[in-house]
């Protein structure tokens, strides 16, 4: 900031400065534009919820007549996926490169896993969900346990998919996830029961 004598200093300039940090504490590259009676805000909200409530932050603080552009952009949605079939496992999606480290490290966990193929995109900007960590340490037992497991994970919610011998396992295993990530993230149990064969004791004939 320049000093410059004899400027006009707006009478709701105090009040926007003051609501700015708590505004735009989750904003990534934050960049605050004042020029006359316009305020410009960039950077990267995590979601369309939260651009819109910053901007209305800061045009309360301001006042009607301040006129607030809001060029915030809209964090990516994290997108997740794992499978895994006859010891090879695949993961998709896009994360930041030390997360999407942390998932190859997870599913390579899993005793059957022979191999893992990383197609993760490294995106920098992508809002991880808080509860992912907790998550990556169940994957070693939910790849292990569903045979051609399938998991979709997005920013709320975790989607699972393969075969399970009973619908006991099945309940379990959707409940095993819940308790790592929490009630507030919805987990989609589509997993499928398939009994194990039975085999059958031969009849003996005289």
């Amino acid at each position: 900031i320049e000093t410059v004598p004899n400027v006009q200093v707006p009478t709701w300039l105090p009040n926007v400065v003051a609501a700015l940090p708590e505004a735009t504490q989750d904003v990534v590259d934050a960049d605050v534009s004042i020029v006359a009676d316009t305020i410009t805000l960039s950077g990267i909200a995590p979601t369309e919820e939260r651009k819109a409530e910053i901007a209305e932050t800061v045009k309360q603080a301001a006042g009607a007549d301040v006129n607030v552009v809001n060029n915030l952009e809209v964090a990516p949605e994290p997108q997740l996926r794992v499978s895994v079939a006859d010891g090879v496992a695949m993961i998709e999606g896009n994360l930041p490169a030390e997360m999407a480290e942390q998932v190859a490290n997870a599913v390579d966990q899993a005793p059957e896993t022979t191999s893992v193929t990383n197609e993760i995109q490294a995106a920098a900007n992508v809002q991880v969900p808080t509860w992912l960590p907790q998550m990556l340490e169940t994957l070693p037992q939910l790849t292990s346990e569903v045979e051609n497991a399938d998991i979709s994970i997005d920013s709320s919610s975790i989607t699972l998919e393969g075969v399970v011998t009973s619908e006991d396992e099945k309940t379990q295993i959707a409940n095993t996830v819940t308790e790592a990530v929490g009630t507030d993230v919805s987990v989609v149990n589509n997993l499928t029961v398939v009994p194990e064969a039975v085999a059958e004791t031969p009849v003996a004939t005289t």
